[in-house]
C-alpha cells in the first residue's frame, strides 16, 4: 500500500532506486513487491524510462466500485454542473470517521485555476471549508469532545488558531448553511463548501468550489455550491427541512 500511495503521488513515476529510498526499503525487497504488483496489473513499468507507475487494473477496480456507489452516482452530475456553472475546480469530499477523502475533483475551465491542497486522510478541520463544514454538522457531543483535541496549526495569517474563534465560526456556518475558507489554508486560494446529508440527516459529504481569492464571482459561488449540495442530498433521500441550531444534525461518529 505504501508503494501504491507513493506512485499515486507522482505522475512521472519512480525508478526502483528512488522508490526504495523514499520508502526506506532495500532494493531487492522493493523489486520483489513491485514484481508482484506488476504481475497483478496494479503497477506498470515504462519500457523506456524503466519508471514504475500505477497500473490500469487499479483504475478499473476503482471505477467499478464508484459505479456502484450511491454518493458517486448521485453526485457526479451535480458536481459537474457546478464546475460548468462556476468555471472553477469543484469537489465532492467524503467524511469517514475523522478522515476525509476527495471522491470527485473536476478541473474548471477558467484561464487561472485554483486547486485546493489534497486533504484526503487526516483532515485539517479548522482551516478548510469542507473541514469546518464537517465539524459544524457533527453531533453536539462529538463537537465538544473533538474541539479541544484539534491542533490549530497556523498556515496563513487568516488561519483560525483560537478555540473560541473556531467555535463562533462553526455556529455561523450552521446558521448560514455553508462554510468559507478565506485564504486560511493556502495564500491566494479561497473555497466555499456546503453539507451533503444522507436520508437520516447525517452530514456525510460536502460539495465545494476552490477559486482564486480575488475572483469577482466569489459571491455567486455560494449559491451554486449550496444548490449542488441540496440536489445531491435530495438524491440521497434527504428531506430539506429547516433546522434550528439546537437540533442535532448528524449521527454520532463514536
Amino acid at each position: 500500500m505504501d508503494i501504491i500511495e507513493a506512485l499515486a503521488s507522482k505522475n512521472r513515476g519512480f525508478r526502483l532506486s528512488e522508490l526504495a529510498e523514499q520508502l526506506g526499503l532495500n532494493e531487492s525487497t522493493a523489486h520483489h513487491l513491485l514484481a508482484t504488483l506488476k504481475e497483478r496489473g496494479f503497477v506498470r513499468q515504462d519500457p523506456k524510462t524503466r519508471a514504475y507507475h500505477l497500473g490500469f487494473r487499479l483504475a478499473s477496480l476503482i471505477n467499478g466500485h464508484l459505479a456502484e456507489s450511491d454518493i458517486y452516482t448521485t453526485g457526479i452530475d451535480a458536481i459537474r454542473a457546478l464546475r460548468d456553472a462556476s468555471g472553477e475546480t469543484t469537489y465532492l469530499t467524503l467524511l469517514d470517521g475523522m478522515r476525509t477523502h476527495t471522491l470527485i475533483e473536476l478541473l474548471g475551465n477558467r484561464a487561472i485555476q485554483a486547486r485546493r491542497p489534497s486533504i484526503s486522510g487526516d483532515a485539517q478541520f479548522h482551516c478548510t471549508a469542507s473541514g469546518k463544514t464537517f465539524l459544524s454538522w457533527m453531533a453536539p457531543g462529538d463537537i465538544a469532545t473533538i474541539l479541544p483535541t484539534l491542533h490549530l496549526e497556523r498556515f496563513t495569517h487568516n488561519t483560525i488558531v483560537e478555540l473560541d474563534a473556531l467555535t463562533a465560526e462553526l455556529t455561523a456556518i450552521r446558521r448560514q448553511g455553508y462554510a468559507l475558507d478565506r485564504e486560511e489554508n493556502l495564500v491566494g486560494i479561497a473555497c466555499v463548501a456546503a453539507p451533503i446529508f444522507d436520508r437520516e440527516g447525517a452530514c456525510i459529504a460536502t460539495a465545494s468550489v476552490a477559486h482564486p481569492v480575488n475572483s469577482p464571482a466569489a459571491e455567486e459561488y455560494i449559491g451554486l455550491v449550496v444548490a449542488a449540495a441540496n440536489e445531491i442530498s435530495a438524491n440521497l433521500g434527504h428531506m430539506l427541512i429547516p433546522r434550528t441550531e439546537s437540533e442535532p444534525s448528524s449521527r454520532s461518529i463514536t
